[in-house]
């Protein structure tokens, strides 16, 4: 981490303030908890590969890493790069499942459950720019030309992203309130028409 930029975006902080002060259950601070470890996954996994993070962004609507110029990592660490993040809210389901089974903080240990493991499996899509679409894409540039690879990546995106759309907005109208799936799947689209990636190497 020796050397890199941390930069945080207004509105990036100003969302976090908002779903604070507004959080009247304590599930979205929780939320916010479990994603910080999901991202803390992805930085120990850099760390531990000795990759030189350049600079670390933090947007509205994610966190981009910017590995440095001189850095250049293999198709294999991208994958293990880009699966951390999913295991470690998997680590923390299993953690959240024995303090549960022990009778220690059952309710906040559930929802810590329930949370990490939403974060684990829609993380794992094969939709880029989650986990899982890094994954795959790093996989089939390592078998196949970069511009086949991309292309069937991309494919298999809006494969996945179609039905997770339809269910985001029933999801709306069966609940009238709940648009946060509706929105990570125009976020996905966003990224996925502006070929947004995890890492960023320049």
């Amino acid at each position: 981490m020796k050397g890199c930029r941390f930069k945080i975006s207004v509105y990036f902080a100003a969302m976090i303030g908002c779903l604070i002060v507004l959080d009247n259950t304590g599930i979205a601070v929780l939320a916010l908890f479990c994603a910080a470890f999901h991202e803390a996954g992805h930085f120990a996994a850099l760390f531990f590969l000795k990759v030189q993070i350049e600079e670390v962004d933090f947007k509205v609507i994610g966190i981009n890493i910017r590995l440095s110029g001189k850095t250049r990592i293999g198709y294999k660490k991208e994958v293990i790069i880009a699966i951390a993040g999913s295991l470690a809210n998997l680590l923390m389901c299993i953690v959240a499942y024995i303090l549960y089974n022990f009778g220690i903080n059952i309710v906040l240990m559930q929802n810590i459950f329930i949370l990490s493991l939403m974060l684990c499996l829609f993380n794992a899509l094969p939709i880029a720019p989650l986990d899982g679409g890094m994954m795959l894409e790093a996989f089939l540039c390592s078998k196949l030309p970069l511009n086949k690879a991309l292309l069937i990546t991309n494919i298999i995106s809006a494969v996945f992203l179609f039905p997770l759309t339809i269910a985001g907005y029933y999801l709306v109208v069966i609940t009238g309130y709940n648009y946060s799936l509706i929105l990570a799947c125009v976020y996905l689209v966003v990224s996925l028409v502006l070929k947004g990636r995890l890492f960023e190497i320049t």
